[in-house]
């Protein structure tokens, strides 16, 4: 009896190392990508209003690009530089790029993980994770699932009743050029 007891203790306290190294995967993931200043993210979704759009978000330490697959003339550089916050447009008529100060604080889906905490999150998976629904009103979304890969991560997140994906990757691979700017 007292062999039966030890193992079942020893599976028990193997469970639960597997528990606590899988919610460890994914703090260390949501560290690692609070803390980048170098990787890429792409969000998929559709829309019955938009069709399917693309954006891609790049961050390359005080620069950053956003890039809509739909509409190529919106992409937006920015450049943090001593505290300033500069805009990169293309003007509407003359397509050329022009550069402002923005006063604005500049707000971005991609800034989900912002307030991300792993022990909102269940394994679901091997490498996948899906927030608790208890947390559900706090993340403001319908559904969130993450699923750690080797180049990053994968959220598949249902909000308004709209699916979107979005895929981090290039951690460490970003080099952002900014475009050069007609005369001031």
């Amino acid at each position: 009896m007292k062999k039966i007891m030890l193992v079942l203790l020893l599976m028990l306290s193997s469970l639960a190392t597997i528990g606590c190294s899988a919610n460890e995967t994914l703090a260390a993931f949501i560290t690692k990508f609070t803390a980048s200043t170098n990787h890429q993210m792409v969000l998929s979704m559709y829309s019955p209003e938009q069709g399917f759009v693309s954006l891609t978000y790049q961050i390359d330490g005080n620069k950053t690009f956003t890039g809509n697959s739909t509409d190529p003339s919106s992409d937006v550089f920015t450049l943090n530089y001593n505290g300033i916050m500069y805009l990169y447009t293309q003007d509407e008529d003359t397509s050329s790029w022009v550069r402002e100060v923005s006063t604005d604080e500049l707000d971005s889906v991609f800034n989900i993980a912002s307030g991300m905490v792993a022990t909102d999150f269940r394994e679901t998976g091997t490498n996948e994770f899906t927030l608790k629904s208890n947390f559900l009103n706090d993340y403001e979304m319908d559904s969130f699932v993450i699923e750690i890969t080797d180049e990053g991560a994968i959220f598949t997140i249902t909000a308004d009743g709209i699916q979107m994906t979005i895929t981090i990757s290039e951690f460490d691979n970003i080099s952002i050029t900014l475009p050069s700017i007609a005369a001031e």
